[in-house]
């Protein structure tokens, strides 16, 4: 039976000055002890939630090594506002499987709410100022690895094990503050990213402008969002067929104009969107957006906008490469989706102190280095100093804050006059109707084909040409 009573609080601390993100993470411990401290007595306090996970957080700061040295650190050294207690390696491992998730969760929130009033006040409010939410969505596959656990039994007992990812992360990231606006840790690995987009986008205020990449595509998808009131905007697919209504801005280099999605009667979206079609280098690049007034939203805003989304693919290789993401600390989702929990922890104050040290230095965000904040900020909390006055005093002289390497992008110039307004009666509209073609993966047909048996190996075979059974 597990005990959530509170761990004993430190004595006077023998460590230096407490850094930014240490004090950060004690304080929101600490309001989470409170709330457990008001629960009924149990037993005497041997190890409590908040102190468990100011532990995980702390020793991937520093640089995880092992869950072994995660035991030694909370069975001998202070953590934070608490002190060691006598428990076994065996407990931390069930108690971090049993418990972990929902602890790094809440810490995870607790995290964000006290980010909130920094992030809010040096937020990019030029960024589409008509939303109230810039964010850009997407999904990241962990890392394949062997499953311990039954996979596919109709495969046979000697059949090899698969390759496969044990998660994966369906994220909201905003561009404004560069922060993750919400998570989802989910264990199925190989879905598609469209099964979870709506439950992703439950609860966004009306208004808010996402950015997601062509595997969203979907025409029903195109047109739930619309109705919600959720603006958009996405790369075009080639595959796609667009009927012109009606081109704001027609030149060599240049096409802005409202369409349909979708070439066929039988297959269309319902409502109209807009086309943007903008040539660099010889090269066509196409968007589409279903906000329709080009002085609300110009094209060269569409442009830049979609340029920013690759924010969150930054975001995750930070996740991935510099908080070793790619590193799983066990085969059990317990423990492996506590490892992203975590690392999502320590990200979010990364990225926060990015902001902060850009804002502070009077620079752009990109132009503070993450992977050198990740690599060097641990070296400064360890010698005791506050590391944004370090940054601000020498982030220049140690190439930590440099020119962004990001190409500046080459966009267009539509002037007032330029435009040509549609007329009042233009149909904006039209009964979808969907040809109900069959979603997934193409290359996983094998796994619903016959199987035909030998007799003499008793072996089973799936001939790839053989229909799909009925």
């Amino acid at each position: 039976m597990p005990y959530d009573t509170c761990s004993e609080p430190i004595c006077p601390p023998h460590e230096p000055t407490p850094s930014v993100i240490t004090a950060l993470l004690s304080q929101a411990c600490v309001a989470t002890n409170q709330q457990v401290a008001q629960r009924a007595a149990g037993r005497p306090a041997t190890l409590s939630g908040p102190h468990l996970a100011l532990g995980v957080v702390s020793h991937l700061v520093e640089g995880w090594q092992s869950r072994l040295e995660l035991w030694r650190r909370l069975r001998f050294e202070p953590t934070g506002p608490f002190a060691p207690v006598p428990i076994s390696n065996q407990a931390v491992y069930e108690r971090l499987a049993n418990h972990g998730i929902d602890l790094m969760q809440h810490l995870f929130t607790l995290v964000n709410e006290s980010l909130a009033p920094t992030t809010i006040a040096t937020e990019d409010r030029s960024l589409a100022p008509f939303a109230p939410l810039v964010l850009s969505m997407d999904e990241s596959v962990l890392d394949t690895m062997l499953r311990r656990f039954p996979y596919k039994e109709e495969l046979g007992h000697r059949a090899p094990r698969p390759l496969l990812p044990p998660g994966r992360i369906a994220a909201l990231f905003n561009i404004r503050t560069q922060q993750w606006h919400r998570v989802d840790v989910l264990p199925d690995g190989q879905a598609n990213c469209k099964v979870h987009a709506r439950a992703l986008l439950c609860g966004l205020p009306a208004g808010t402008l996402l950015l997601f990449d062509r595997g969203y595509i979907s025409f029903p998808f195109f047109d739930e969002l619309t109705t919600v009131g959720l603006r958009w905007i996405t790369r075009a697919s080639k595959a796609t067929g667009y009927p012109v209504v009606h081109a704001f801005v027609q030149r060599d280099d240049l096409f802005d104009g409202l369409v349909r999605v979708g070439r066929y009667r039988a297959d269309h979206a319902g409502y109209t969107v807009r086309l943007v079609r903008f040539r660099r280098h010889g090269q066509w690049h196409s968007y589409l957006t279903n906000v329709l007034d080009p002085l609300l939203l110009s094209a060269a805003d569409v442009i830049r906008l979609y340029a920013r989304r690759w924010d969150i693919e930054l975001a995750f290789r930070v996740l991935q490469e510099h908080l070793h993401l790619h590193t799983h600390w066990s085969q059990d989702w317990p423990v492996l989706a506590l490892q992203v929990w975590a690392s999502l922890i320590v990200a979010q104050v990364y990225h926060a102190l990015q902001v902060a040290v850009a804002a502070e230095a009077g620079c752009e965000v990109f132009d503070v280095s993450l992977a050198l904040l990740v690599r060097w900020v641990p070296r400064l909390l360890a010698q005791g100093h506050n590391p944004i006055e370090v940054l601000l005093r020498q982030g220049r002289a140690m190439g930590i804050i440099r020119p962004s390497r990001r190409h500046p992008l080459d966009l267009p110039t539509v002037h007032l006059e330029e435009i040509c307004w549609p007329p009042g009666d233009v149909c904006l509209w039209l009964p979808p109707r969907s040809a109900h073609k069959k979603a997934g993966n193409k290359n996983r047909k094998g796994e619903k084909q016959q199987k035909t048996s030998n007799p003499k190996t008793n072996k089973t075979k799936t001939n790839a040409s053989s229909p799909c059974p009925s």
